[in-house]
């Protein structure tokens, strides 16, 4: 079964999660559908949300133009939005994660700055930094790893092959980084495009 024909075989699970405010079938649903994507392009990654629903195909930086012709292969699904990339009116305000033991950590992304670092051994680390005062080796830092990984998902649009790491640091131990809007090009810059650092 193709990502396509899954999505459309699922959309009324999703219409009834969404609808119930479910968590948890709906993550089911959307992780079935994401390791579907990922098995068929590894470079693509997805988005489900808003109201009317909304599914957003977001790709790897330089993966852009596959995320174009993938979504141009859409079915036509009653009251869904199918876009490819997450649409400019939706803004992303903050990241919130939590765990098994009810500890949860929410972070704006206006707090957040990053830097790509050059690669070393064909690996690149990306550096976030969080202005505000915590550890990062403390009994919560596996919310902010947890906060770092989605930022990464989320800006980038999956984890980049090339990829090795990402760390949350506060900025009095980083200084200041560069603006998080600018993480995609800055991996660009460092790495290159997908086609040739084998996402593809």
């Amino acid at each position: 079964m193709t990502f396509w024909s899954l999505f459309a075989d699922k959309v009324m699970a999703l219409e009834s999660a969404m609808a119930a405010d479910d968590a948890d079938a709906l993550s089911a649903i959307v992780n079935q559908l994401a390791t579907r994507l990922v098995a068929e392009h590894p470079e693509l990654n997805l988005n489900i949300g808003g109201d009317p629903p909304r599914l957003s195909i977001l790709s790897l930086p330089g993966a852009e133009e596959l995320a174009e012709r993938f979504v141009a292969h859409a079915p036509q699904l009653k009251n869904w939005q199918i876009l490819a990339a997450l649409p400019s009116h939706d803004p992303l305000e903050s990241v919130y994660v939590s765990d098994d033991l009810g500890d949860s950590l929410e972070i704006r992304y206006a707090d957040l700055d990053g830097q790509v670092l050059p690669p070393k051994d064909n690996l690149v680390t990306i550096v976030l930094s969080l202005d505000a005062d915590f550890d990062p080796h403390g009994p919560l830092s596996h919310l902010y790893q947890a906060i770092a990984e989605n930022v990464i998902f989320t800006v980038l649009g999956g984890w980049p092959q090339l990829l090795s790491k990402v760390v949350l640091l506060p900025r009095a131990q980083t200084g200041k980084l560069m603006p998080l809007e600018t993480l995609r090009s800055q991996w660009l810059d460092v790495v290159g495009p997908a086609t040739s650092n084998g996402w593809i």
